[in-house]
This record gives structure tokens, sequence and C-alpha cells, in this order.
């Protein structure tokens, strides 16, 4: 798996790499804003991926991070400011990923696919709660499991 997306086009590669941003918004902005602390733990949470990801892994995450700010910034102007209809598009457009995820190999699609839900969870935990505690608000709630996302299973006892 040296380079686990090469069977992807560019426009397949793009959806992928814009997803880290999209979910950022998605629900950094479930509650209308998208704070500092949440903004913040995205761009570490994406920086620590180029690094600490399996190595098949890290050349995409480079790619994620290199295009990060350009992109959020891209999606936050263009997108409607009303919450709803904005979470609903992009919640369209990572639908439109699935067909991406399962056209890789099982184990870099479910890696793929758990590191989204990962980085869901964290920025739904940025801020809010109390010591924690209550961390994801209610609208982050309905977003933080990816819903539009078909999961992707690996048993990485079946390695090939």
């Amino acid at each position: 798996m040296i380079n686990a997306l090469e069977s992807l086009n560019a426009e397949e590669n793009d959806l992928l790499t814009h997803a880290l941003p999209l979910v950022a918004i998605l629900i950094g902005k479930a509650d209308g804003t998208l704070d500092v602390k949440e903004l913040e733990l995205a761009k570490k949470i994406t920086h620590i991926r180029t690094f600490n990801s399996p190595e098949y892994l890290q050349s995409f995450y480079e790619r994620v991070e290199a295009g990060f700010d350009k992109n959020l910034e891209m999606y936050n102007a263009s997108l409607p400011e009303d919450t709803h209809l904005r979470s609903e598009l992009i919640s369209q457009k990572l639908e439109s990923i699935n067909p991406v995820l399962a056209k890789l190999h099982p184990k870099v699609g479910a890696q793929l696919y758990k590191g989204f839900l990962r980085f869901a969870q964290e920025i739904a935990k940025a801020s809010g709660g109390f010591l924690g505690f209550m961390a994801v608000n209610p609208e982050e709630s309905k977003w933080v499991t990816l819903p539009m996302l078909v999961p992707i299973e690996y048993d990485e006892d079946e390695e090939e």
C-alpha cells in the first residue's frame, strides 16, 4: 500500500481532502459558530495525523493539512449562514465520498472512515460542557456520528 489513494482520480482525491474541513464546519458550526477552540483543535488534529497515522495515509494527511485553511475559508464563505441548510448541504457533500471510500482497499477505507468519525467526535468535545461532561451539545449530537457516511469495516486479523 505504498500509495493507498493512487487508484483515485483528481476529483475523488479532492473530495477526500475536503472532508476534514467540511466536518470541522459541520460539527463546529452546528451551534451557530465555529469557535477558536474548535478551529485550533481541528488544525492540531490534522497536523498530528501527518505523522501519527499509518504510513500509507501520511501523504494524504499532508495534503489535507496543506489546504486545510484555504478549504475551510472557502466553505465558510460559500456555505449559507442558516445552520440547518448549511448542515444539509455539507451532509450531501460528505455523502458523495461514500463511493470513493468504497473504491479503496477495505483497510484504507475503514481507516479513513474511522478517522473522520474520531475527528468529528474530537471537534464536538472541543468546547462546551463542564470538565469534559456534556461537551457534545444537542445540535452537534445529530451530526457527530457522521450518519451520511456508510461505515466501512475491516478486520485487521484478516491481513491479505
